[in-house]
């Protein structure tokens, strides 16, 4: 008799894995459930509380005694060794929701999972410890992975963290040396504190928008880490994220580099604590340098564009007859100021001040510009150019400007401080400072003044502003 149980245990294994690799579900395969104990819970369906752990391969199935298994609840706590637990493959069934606390902490010998597509929380320390793990799969719908699941699986070589998930606790895949890459989805707003501690075979880490926190130490002693993309969403990143002690340095990953937008948070972080930053999407570029002058000869210059954020440098090669004309209305390489041609040419071009996109309180119209490479004088403020401007209160007008365009400033109901720096003012439009703070004050280059006085006189403002050097 005990020799056909063991021929019956040997074909029935045997049939498993057949079955397994042509993709039969574990429901479908037929599984003693009298090893199991449970108990029930108030709505009928049940706990798994125990197993034969003797077995290799271990399928906790979605039935027993014709009631549905709800979460898997097994009697195992922090201090059980799990020396005897002999199971190497673990499939949990579709329609089981929860595995909870403890569940298969320290099952030395396991070495994959397969979990369902109705999988929803995986419980403290689940599988801490599983220092054979080499595989688990976390299907979508899966939303908390709770503190220590995955702490010393050292052989768990990858994760796939779904979108669904919204919650991961601290120490969550603490020490799990065999990981060279993880995508944090975007759901999981805070990455808690030594999520991914000593990590260190871990070379790439991609943050999805939506992501807001990085916390303490969560990247500490990833010795390996080389870079890491972080998204605009995120505005917090402890200082200690990568390391600890004085400066954070200590458990540092000396080769890191942080890959973001050059205008976000990260970029800050980088700067701060001495991380090489490289730009992800965008680069903030200068205006350019023109390195070769065009000539009879050569009728083309090139201009060299560096980025403020990442230092790296671009090239574009112009001709000369491409000079933008006059009348072109040309703008700043962030697009913020626009100016248009007055007159053309790589040395000596000027141009007249059109508008400003960003509608800042405080703004000066510089003595030049510089656009493509070629610096032009800005010699005039063009008409209307910051009419009714309701935020702005002080303005410095530049040491080139000729010319005050009409209705300048008109309606500028807010604009109390206006600096001319230029001593060869010559013409100010009808109406240039009508409506502006009527206490506002005109100051001006004292060996202009009383030139000044009469240049400016009923340009709309009232007659309690004051001119002054």
């Amino acid at each position: 008799m005990n020799k056909i149980k063991y021929l019956f245990s040997i074909c029935f294994v045997a049939v498993f894995v057949f079955c397994m690799s042509v993709g039969v579900k574990a429901e479908e395969t037929e599984i003693d459930t009298s090893v199991f104990e449970y108990e029930e819970n108030e709505d009928g369906t049940i706990n798994v509380t125990r197993c034969n752990e003797n077995e290799e391969t271990v399928i906790i199935p979605s039935e027993i005694d014709g009631k549905k298994v709800k979460n898997i609840k097994l009697n195992r706590d922090n201090s059980r060794s799990g020396s005897f637990c002999k199971i190497k493959n673990l499939i949990i069934s579709e329609g089981i929701i929860n595995i909870m606390q403890y569940s298969f902490g320290r099952c030395n010998n396991l070495e994959t999972v397969s979990l369902p597509s109705t999988i929803q929380t995986i419980g403290k320390d689940a599988f801490g410890d599983c220092k054979k793990l080499k595989s688990i799969n976390l299907p979508e719908g899966l939303t908390s992975i709770g503190e220590s699941a995955f702490d010393d699986c050292y052989s768990l070589e990858n994760i796939i963290l779904p979108n669904s998930l919204i919650s991961l606790g601290e120490f969550a895949f603490r020490s799990c040396d065999s990981l060279s890459k993880v995508i944090v989805p975007g759901n999981l707003k805070v990455i808690e504190k030594l999520t991914f501690y000593s990590c260190d075979k871990l070379q790439e880490v991609e943050i999805k928008e939506g992501v807001t926190k990085i916390g303490n130490s969560v990247f500490t002693y990833c010795i390996n880490l080389q870079k890491i993309i972080i998204p605009n969403s995120v505005s917090d990143i402890h200082d200690c994220a990568f390391g600890f002690g004085i400066g954070g340095k200590e458990g540092f990953p000396s080769e890191l580099i942080i890959y973001a937008d050059p205008n976000s948070y990260a970029r800050t972080y980088a700067n701060k604590n001495g991380i090489i930053f490289s730009c992800l999407n965008t680069h903030d570029w200068d205006n350019g340098v023109i390195t070769g002058n065009a000539s009879k000869t050569n009728k083309s210059y090139t201009c060299i564009y560096t980025c403020s954020a990442c230092g790296i440098k671009n090239s574009k090669i112009f001709n000369s007859a491409d000079l933008p004309k006059k009348g072109k209305v040309i703008s700043t390489s962030d697009s913020k100021e626009y100016y248009k041609i007055v007159k053309s040419g790589i040395k000596n071009g000027t141009v007249e001040f059109v508008k400003m996109k960003n509608l800042k309180n405080d703004i000066t119209v510089p003595d030049t510009v510089t656009v493509d490479g070629i610096t032009y004088k800005i010699i005039s403020i063009s008409k209307n150019a910051f009419k009714n401007n309701n935020n702005l209160k002080k303005i410095t007008i530049g040491s080139n400007i000729t010319k005050i365009g009409v209705g300048a400033f008109k309606g500028c109901k807010n604009l109390k401080t206006i600096t001319i720096k230029s001593k060869n003012l010559k013409s100010v439009g009808k109406n240039a400072f009508k409506g502006i703070n009527p206490k506002a004050k005109i100051k001006v280059p004292s060996s202009c003044l009383e030139k000044y006085k009469k240049l400016l006189a009923k340009k709309g403002q009232k007659s309690s502003v004051k001119i002054t050097k």
